[in-house]
């Protein structure tokens, strides 16, 4: 039994709130977060959040917040800033792993019980050279679906990849998985798209603050005047000038630099504008036709990395889907931020319902429903 009792039985809170804790919209949806997802508390955060002002100083107030924790017993809260530590430090900090090996040891100590019981299976799916880590939990009386909820590596060095769809069939013919719900969070909201257009074993896709391209995304970091230099750029591979103008605003945007450094690491790129070249191949609008199947998208009024008018993009992308329906979530629900981080439990039971929805109609019915209040 972890940490004097069982878990197992525990209810599940979500917690609901958006708090306005730092200028930097990066930097407060973060902190918000540390509090909503991760098992933080506001008293904790709110004294140190407007001292964070860059990666060194996000680095400093989080590992106090963990020491302090560990040392007071508090493992929830000390899961998440141990976590949290090392999110923006740089992918060349030797305390990166230092702090996320070890939260990542706390969360299986502290979730124990899940796994002793049976409750929730740890699997390894062999995958292009590497595993993929896979957490299996089992329904509760009679199975209504099959979720597959999907994340990325941290400590195998693999790449990572728009061809979505190559992870997913790893999972899908491991596991010998059919008739599936794919749910895809931020970036995974523009991923989980793709892998439909090429699996069909997935039948319901919920795009979770989507995007249809990721250079879109990237490209709303730089001013607009640059973005056809950009675009005109990325065309014809002329990157000089290009790299040396991002260089320039990295060393003014601590978000910027550490957004670039850590995009640069982790798509495999040596400069700025590779970076934003590899940008270009995530996307799901070159593929947004052969997606067949029923698709969610959810979205946020005043998400501060997907501006509302890509929205339209991708909706104009799924030109042959079996229904598509649209939820915005508003600020009147506290649900205005990325992947709708102040009100959880009402983005869950939104997906939860439209699943039963989709199951429930026939095969055959064609629908559009858009839904915003």
């Amino acid at each position: 039994m972890a940490n004097g009792g069982s878990r197992v039985n525990e209810k599940v809170v979500f917690k609901k709130g958006a708090y306005q804790l730092n200028r930097d919209p990066n930097y407060n949806f973060q902190l918000n977060r540390v509090i909503n997802w991760d098992g933080g508390e506001l008293a904790d955060i709110e004294p140190i959040a407007d001292k964070i002002t860059d990666s060194a100083s996000w680095k400093k107030e989080t590992i106090h917040l963990g020491d302090k924790a560990i040392e007071e017993g508090r493992m929830r809260c000390a899961i998440a800033y141990c976590r949290m530590a090392e999110f923006f430090m740089y992918d060349t900090d030797d305390d990166k792993l230092k702090y996320y090996r070890p939260a990542i040891k706390l969360f299986y100590e502290y979730c124990e019980d899940y796994f002793a019981s049976g409750r929730v299976e740890r699997l390894s799916v062999p995958y292009e050279g590497v595993t993929l880590p896979v957490m299996h939990s089992k329904a509760e009386g009679i199975r209504k679906d099959i979720i597959l909820l999907h994340g990325v590596l941290r400590e195998q060095g693999k790449r990572f990849t728009h061809e979505w769809e190559r992870p997913v069939k790893a999972i899908l013919d491991t596991l010998e998985l059919n008739d599936v719900t794919i749910i895809g969070g931020s970036l995974g909201g523009m991923l989980a798209p793709r892998a439909a257009a090429f699996e069909k074993r997935i039948q319901r896709v919920v795009g979770w603050s989507i995007f249809p391209n990721f250079l879109s995304v990237g490209l709303y970091a730089v001013p607009k005047p640059f973005w056809g230099i950009m675009r005109w750029a990325i065309r014809h591979d002329r990157g000089l000038i290009i790299s040396a103008k991002l260089k320039r605003m990295m060393r003014r945007v601590p978000t910027l630099d550490w957004a670039f450094r850590h995009g640069m690491y982790a798509y495999g790129a040596k400069t700025p504008f590779e970076y934003l070249k590899k940008l270009d191949k995530f996307q799901m609008v070159d593929v947004g036709g052969r997606i067949t199947q029923d698709v969610l998208v959810i979205g946020a009024r005043r998400d501060h990395f997907i501006p509302l008018e890509l929205y339209k993009q991708e909706l104009d992308a799924l030109t042959d889907v079996r229904s598509l329906t649209f939820r915005l979530f508003t600020e009147h629900e506290s649900a205005e931020d990325h992947c709708n981080c102040g009100n959880s439990k009402l983005c869950f039971d939104t997906m939860m319902s439209w699943i039963d929805q989709m199951k429930a109609r026939g095969d055959n019915e064609n629908s559009l429903t858009i839904v915003s209040p």
